[in-house]
C-alpha cells in the first residue's frame, strides 16, 4: 500500500507530458482499486457570513472512465443545511467511516440518493485551516474500511487535494499570463523587453509592427542589427550608446531619451523611448516603451 501511494506521488510529480485529468484520472485508480472504492470527489470550504459552505470541486468515477465533471448541484451548500454531523466531526481532524445506512439521516439521505453504500470521508487541513475533504465512495457493498485502508487515504486525500488547487493555481497563473499579453498586444504603444545583456527577450505587436517585420520572431531576431543606423545625430555609435543607456535603466530604474531608429529598409523614425526596470522571477528586466517623435531641435 505504501508502494501505491508513493507511486501515486510519483506519477503527480512527473505528470509533464499529460494533462492534469489524465493524471488525476490515473494516479486516482491507483489508490481505487487498492481500497477497492467506485467515486472519489474532493471538497473545498468557504467561509460565508451563514456559516461554513462546501462545493464540490473534483470528482473521479469508476463507471465514467476516471476524471468527469463535479455534480453540479454540489456547489455552495451549507453545512448547516446538509452535513452539520460532518462539520463538527471533520473539522476536529475525524473521518467518517462506515455503511451508508448506520449514519446520521442528514448525511445518510444525501449519499443514498446518489448511490453511495459505504464512504470514507477524510478532511483535509492546509495552513491549519480545516480547507475541505475527500470522500472515498463504494457504491455496491457494505463495509468498513480498515485501519491501514484509512491510513493510506487520509494520505491519499491530502495528495489529491493538493494536486487539485495546484492544478487551479496553474490555470489561474496561465489565464493572467493570458490577459497580460493580451494587454500588451492591444496597447498602441510599442512595448519591448531587453534583458541586461540587451537582449530582446519580448515584444508586443505595436513593436513588430512599427518596423515592418512580420512578427515578433524576426523582430527579436533582427531588431538590434537592423533598426538603428550605425550611429545617433549626437554622432554616438548606436551599439554603444544603446549598451550605456540600458545600463542606466537596470542601474536607476529609469531613464528616457530621444532615439532615432530605422526601418530595415533605411527609413529613419525619429523616437522617444522610456526604459522602466521591473523585477522578474528574483532578477530584473527593463521594459522599454517607444513612441514616435520629432528629432529634437539642434539635432
Amino acid at each position: 500500500m505504501t508502494d501505491v501511494l508513493k507511486d501515486t506521488a510519483i506519477s503527480f510529480l512527473s505528470h509533464r507530458d499529460s494533462t492534469f485529468e489524465e493524471m488525476m484520472t490515473a494516479g486516482v485508480r491507483l489508490i481505487a482499486d487498492l481500497v477497492d472504492m467506485d467515486r472519489l470527489t474532493v471538497w473545498r470550504n468557504l467561509r460565508k457570513p451563514d456559516g461554513l459552505h462546501l462545493s464540490q470541486i473534483y470528482r473521479w468515477d469508476r463507471d465514467s472512465g476516471g476524471t468527469t465533471n463535479p455534480t453540479g448541484v454540489f456547489a455552495d451548500i451549507a453545512y448547516a443545511q446538509s452535513l452539520s454531523d460532518w462539520e463538527r466531526v471533520l473539522s476536529e481532524g475525524g473521518t467518517v467511516n462506515g455503511p451508508v445506512r448506520l449514519m446520521p439521516e442528514q448525511e445518510a439521505s444525501k449519499l443514498k440518493s446518489y448511490g453511495i453504500v459505504s464512504a470514507f470521508v477524510a478532511p483535509v487541513f492546509i495552513d491549519n485551516r480545516f480547507w475541505g475533504f475527500v470522500l472515498f465512495a463504494d457504491m455496491h457493498s457494505e463495509r468498513f474500511f480498515d485501519d491501514t485502508s484509512a491510513e493510506i487515504m487520509r494520505s491519499a486525500a491530502v495528495l489529491f487535494s493538493n494536486a487539485v488547487i495546484r492544478a487551479e493555481l496553474e490555470k489561474q497563473v496561465a489565464e493572467a499570463e493570458e490577459y497580460t499579453r493580451l494587454m500588451l498586444d492591444s496597447a498602441p504603444i510599442c512595448c519591448q523587453l531587453w534583458s541586461r545583456d540587451l537582449r530582446t527577450v519580448d515584444c508586443n505587436e505595436a513593436a513588430f509592427k512599427r518596423y515592418g517585420f512580420k512578427d515578433k520572431q524576426e523582430y527579436v531576431e533582427r531588431f538590434l542589427d537592423s533598426c538603428s543606423p550605425e550611429h545617433q545625430p549626437d554622432g554616438r555609435r548606436s551599439d554603444e550608446k544603446a549598451v550605456a543607456l540600458v545600463n542606466e535603466a537596470f542601474d536607476t530604474g529609469y531613464c528616457k531619451f530621444f532615439w532615432m531608429h530605422q526601418k530595415p529598409d533605411g527609413t529613419l523614425m525619429p523616437s522617444e523611448v522610456t526604459l522602466v526596470r521591473v523585477s522578474y522571477k528574483g532578477d530584473y528586466i527593463v521594459v522599454g516603451y517607444t513612441e514616435s517623435h520629432p528629432m529634437p531641435e539642434g539635432e
